[in-house]
């Protein structure tokens, strides 16, 4: 059981920004388009669901740090993710 200590709100952050970036239904933005800002975010969220346990998208070819299979999952355009923008 968790307890309302830093725990408690490091899987808060992780549930909030999960309701920020979000799975694509429309069209797959390509990772040349991104900001660096919203890069290094995908990246760190994909890496924290890799490291507590989801499947990586990509054969893992002696990779065993989470931010590489990330990184090399957003090379591929096979991650899971996307960037919801504003339209201004």
């Amino acid at each position: 059981m968790l307890k309302h200590g830093n725990n408690f709100h490091a899987l808060w952050d992780i549930f909030y920004y999960y309701m920020l970036i979000t799975r694509s239904i429309g069209v797959k933005m390509d990772y040349t388009e991104l900001t660096r800002f919203e890069r290094a975010r995908l990246l760190g969220a994909r890496a924290i669901q890799i490291s507590m346990g989801a499947k990586p998208l990509i054969e893992i070819k002696g990779l065993l740090d989470p931010i590489d299979i990330a990184y090399e999952e957003l090379k591929s355009n096979v991650l899971p993710l996307d960037v919801i923008r504003d339209e201004d």
